[in-house]
């Protein structure tokens, strides 16, 4: 408590100042000890504290101001302000504490999120492949009726029914690589090979391995390592690969020439489905559409074809039969 102790070691660099720091509010000590800083004497106020006559501690203040120095003077001035920073020290410290809690918890928070989320998306995985194996099921007993020999137009039309009622889970696997005309490509999904004839948006026209020209997207496709190339020349149909072929083909309204277009694309697409029977529905009319595919149907040497009966359209439909 001492002033001039504490001005001597300021001015001596082999002397340096410490302190215990206290809490002026409450008038308690913190038992925190502060090297460098000199301390400051709350005598007096403790003493107000704790009931010491009001008179004495005037007369206790008026010796120390008759004491005090200009240097004590600005001992007190430096003091009041360490001890202002060592005050702003404490609270960015407990500042600190309080972020490293805050983003501490925030950290926790993230962690549990992201377990659920992948907790969340094995349910979902779990739950889609539950609903793609009960579709797979119901698509093989369709297809095990539909191999029965002699079977009719009208079931296969109640067969389709039951196809088109099953929601469409099948999973189409994306590799999004770069694709160029002349690279070499499969589709997995459809086990189709080739090379990419013409990029046209986001779809790729194929020659496939097969000597058949497929169109398909091209997120679709997997490039593969160039493989030798056959030097016989090759015959291509133009044929468009879609993941389902429907049973019949409505060709109401079409011209001669685009519904015969249609028909043979139609027909090499069931052909490449193996399908055993299809109808293509032409209506009555004139009748030059009948007679037009019936006459484009006898050159067709694996198929055979006959007017719908009364179930099946009449002699507005032709019933199309594929030779095993």
């Amino acid at each position: 408590h001492f002033s001039r102790l504490k001005e001597y070691a300021f001015l001596n660099k082999n002397i340096e100042n410490s302190s215990m720091i206290f809490n002026e509010e409450q008038l308690i000590p913190t038992y925190i000890f502060k090297q460098g800083v000199p301390g400051k004497s709350y005598a007096l106020d403790v003493a107000s504290r704790y009931g010491l006559k009001e008179e004495i501690i005037n007369d206790a203040k008026m010796y120390i101001s008759a004491d005090k120095t200009e240097a004590n003077n600005l001992l007190e001035i430096l003091q009041n302000k360490l001890d202002e920073n060592v005050k702003l020290e404490i609270e960015l410290k407990n500042k600190e504490e309080k972020l490293n809690k805050e983003a501490k918890r925030l950290e926790i928070d993230s962690l549990n999120l992201n377990n659920k989320r992948e907790n969340l998306l094995a349910d979902v995985k779990e739950e889609k492949e539950k609903i793609i194996n009960s579709a797979i099921k119901e698509v093989e007993e369709i297809i095990k009726n539909l191999s029965k020999p002699n079977i009719k137009v009208n079931e296969v039309i109640d067969i389709k029914k039951k196809l088109d009622d099953l929601k469409d889970v099948e999973e189409i696997e994306e590799f999004n690589e770069e694709i160029k005309v002349g690279d070499y490509v499969s589709v997995p999904s459809l086990s189709i090979f080739g090379y990419v004839k013409t990029i046209k948006g986001k779809k790729a026209i194929l020659t496939t391995d097969s000597n058949m020209t497929v169109e398909v997207t091209i997120s679709n496709l997997k490039k593969l390592a160039k493989k030798a190339q056959d030097t016989k020349k090759k015959v291509v149909k133009d044929i468009i690969i879609e993941k389902s072929v429907p049973i019949e083909i409505n060709l109401l309204g079409y011209r001669v020439s685009e519904a015969l277009e249609a028909v043979d694309k139609y027909l090499d697409s069931c052909r490449l489905k193996r399908m055993h029977q299809v109808r293509i529905i032409h209506g009555f009319g004139s009748g030059a559409l009948k007679k037009a595919i019936q006459t484009y149907l006898t050159k067709q040497k694996d198929l055979s074809f006959r007017n719908g009966n009364e179930y099946e359209g009449g002699g507005g439909a032709t019933i199309v039969t594929f030779n095993d």
